[in-house]
């Protein structure tokens, strides 16, 4: 087993690299099928914008949508694409399914973050209200323009939310509640107004005419039918108001029935047969009764019932309410069901990082582990070369102090034959010479060990070995000298410059913890750092917790060692 993990460490850049580079194609394939899919949801978006009529034909495509960015997709993603769908199936004619599609998009907005789509949100809501006040609820109608109300506010959008305030009006109307419908229209009427939106605030007005004729406020429709038709831009250069709001010929008949114009007030009705038949024929009918024309009001009774009948609507309210009930179920269930699911989803990635952690932790402190052995025995096999070199040179010394004492020995001796001195001095000479190159040829080979490991110079130091002597057996009666410190220091920096400049020059620590840090590098224990200190072991302990806080934000001392690794290991990782 030990030999099987020595392998795969021998083989780690290869599968490093096969890993990176199938993580990166991974990547960029999931990032290129992101960008293809907010490219969908975007041109679908501008779709919707442009007020497309979608079909069923779309389906398949909002559908596609929501599927991949309920997977993929971040709230805002999810959210319209949600959006999208129930525009589709509001378009279809669809509304349960439409209703159900807008509340799943509500659902996915995250309001808490700044990034919040509310524009996106508002206009969910706005939905909703059209779909409930289709449907005749008008309470869900209110619940839903309140909220886009107050999203609006959130958004600091002032004229979106002045425009929901305005569309209250709807629910109340639906409520038959007259009053409340007066005065949300001429508040909204006089907010717009206020905010510089003359022809906006004046397209609020169409709906209290009624109101105001059956109350028999002459005078004030009178001021306001003036405004609505100078402000409110419905109207073309030949007065023709826009298609869609005949209805305001009808209203303006009825004033002009009331003041007794029936002349211009059957002039209104007839124009507003254009595309208000029901209530056109009604005011004619209303007409030809103050007139006193029989033939006219048989006909016109007749058109009247005719276009009352062919108006009547089919509204299954209460199969609208069943479903919403039954959706709010299901809803709860799904959202019980996705908790659930996400529970144990969170379970199964805890115990995968707990156990990826373990393994990683593992592998980490083998490969720590014997690192250190490898790095251990190279050391001590340096130290034993270099020891053996020592004693070559001393004992090479030995002897050449032995022949220059034998030579003046020999000297004394022969003092009186030249010829035969001269001829040992040259020998001995040579053989001096020839000691010296071998005392040469020893130190290049000490050189040679001390250059082979850059630590060996550091931990061969005499000041390493003057601070390395404090050890636990040592009988040292005072700490160490500032001057023995800056020598330290020194050296250390040129040594370990990296580690050197991390606790020196971008950190600001003490005295005191900057030596307990080098020491630490230099693996001396407490007892160790406390006699070198001449401080005790509590001392050292809570400047180790100090520095362990300054440069880690952690109280604790015993992690610092950890920390330093750590933070190494990743430096290392990074460059």
């Amino acid at each position: 087993m030990y030999y099987l993990f020595l392998y795969f460490c021998s083989m780690k850049h290869r599968v490093w690299i096969v890993f990176l580079f199938s993580l990166a194609v991974c990547v960029a394939c999931q990032h290129s099928g992101k960008e293809d899919m907010r490219l969908r949801l975007d041109y679908v978006s501008r779709c919707n914008r442009a007020d497309t009529v979608f079909t069923e034909a779309w389906l398949p495509r909002v559908d596609s949508l929501v599927t991949y960015f309920d997977r993929h997709g971040n709230a805002n993603e999810r959210m319209m694409a949600h959006y999208l769908q129930g525009r589709v199936y509001h378009d279809m004619g669809e509304a349960p399914q439409a209703l159900e599609c807008y509340q799943t998009a509500t659902e996915q907005a995250d309001t808490t973050r700044e990034d919040c789509d509310l524009y996106t949100l508002y206009a969910v809501y706005g939905q909703m209200a059209k779909l409930y006040h289709s449907q005749y609820l008008p309470d869900d109608e209110m619940k839903a323009i309140k909220t886009a109300e107050r999203i609006a506010w959130k958004d600091k959008d002032t004229l979106s939310a002045l425009i929901a305030f305005g569309l209250r009006a709807r629910p109340y109307s639906l409520r038959n509640d007259t009053d409340s419908i007066l005065f949300s229209e001429r508040k909204t009427f006089e907010l717009l107004r206020n905010y510089g939106c003359k022809d906006l605030a004046s397209q609020f007005l169409l709906g209290t005419f009624d109101i105001l004729l059956c109350k028999n406020r002459i005078d004030e429709i009178r001021v306001l039918m003036n405004i609505y038709e100078k402000e409110s831009g419905m109207f073309d250069h030949n007065d023709t108001i826009t298609q869609g709001l005949e209805v305001y010929y009808y209203e303006k008949g009825r004033y002009l029935l009331a003041v007794g114009k029936r002349d211009s007030a059957l002039l209104y009705f007839h124009k507003a047969l254009e595309g208000q038949t029901e209530a056109a024929y009604k005011g004619i009918l209303s007409v030809y009764k103050e007139k006193g024309i029989s033939d006219s009001i048989a006909k016109y009774a007749e058109l009247f019932a005719a276009a009352n009948d062919s108006s009547f609507l089919h509204v299954n309210q209460e199969r609208i309410r069943q479903i919403s009930a039954m959706y709010d179920y299901n809803r709860i269930k799904q959202i019980a069901d996705k908790h659930e699911i996400r529970n144990k989803q969170l379970w199964i990635l805890l115990l995968l990082m707990l156990f990826s952690f373990v393994l990683i932790l593992s592998v980490s402190t083998s490969i720590y582990r014997y690192n250190r052995r490898k790095n251990i025995s190279r050391i001590r096999m340096l130290q034993n070369r270099v020891e053996k070199a020592k004693r070559v040179l001393c004992e090479k010394q030995y002897e050449i102090d032995n022949i220059q004492h034998d030579l003046k020995d020999e000297i004394l001796h022969l003092n009186g034959t030249n010829d035969s001195l001269n001829e040992l001095l040259l020998k001995r000479q040579e053989e001096k010479k020839e000691m010296l190159r071998q005392i040469e040829e020893y130190r290049d080979l000490l050189a040679q060990y001390k250059s082979s490991d850059k630590l060996k110079a550091f931990y061969n130091s005499d000041i390493y070995n003057y601070f390395h002597s404090f050890n636990e057996d040592s009988n040292h009666g005072t700490p160490a000298t500032d001057k023995d410190w800056s020598d330290l220091l020194s050296l250390f920096q040129e040594f370990f410059p990296t580690y050197y400049s991390f606790i020196r020059e971008e950190n600001k620590l003490t005295k005191d913890q900057l030596r307990v840090c080098v020491l630490l590098k230099l693996a001396f224990s407490t007892y160790e750092m406390s006699k070198v200190l001449g401080v005790d072991g509590d001392r050292i302990t809570r400047v180790k917790a100090q520095a362990n806080k300054n440069l880690f934000k952690d109280n604790k001392a015993r992690t610092l060692d950890k920390n330093m690794r750590l933070y190494f290991q990743k430096a290392e990782s990074v460059g």
